[in-house]
């Protein structure tokens, strides 16, 4: 469970910097003076309300944890009682 819901968060944070990295092309292209405004405009906006949904939903997630992290100490702990015990 815990792998699944680190790979949805890497997921999420990939999409991120894709959408972080086409707002700043786009607002490169708005600058230019012969870049179709409105369009550009339009995708902008659309980028922006998705970052704002990845950045809240990122906020929100736990820590991301190695999904082994339990049973590696639990295990490392046996070792440990078994050998200095």
């Amino acid at each position: 469970m815990r792998g699944r819901e680190n790979a949805d968060l890497k997921m999420r944070r990939t999409e991120l910097a894709r959408i972080e990295h086409r707002i700043r092309k786009l607002v490169a292209l708005i600058i230019k003076d012969d870049a179709p405004v409105r369009a550009l405009k339009a995708e902008l906006r659309t980028l922006e309300i998705r970052q704002a949904e990845l950045e809240r939903e990122l906020t929100a997630a736990p820590a991301q944890q190695p999904s082994w992290s339990r049973r590696a100490t639990w295990r490392a702990a046996f070792v440990y009682a078994c050998a200095f015990g």
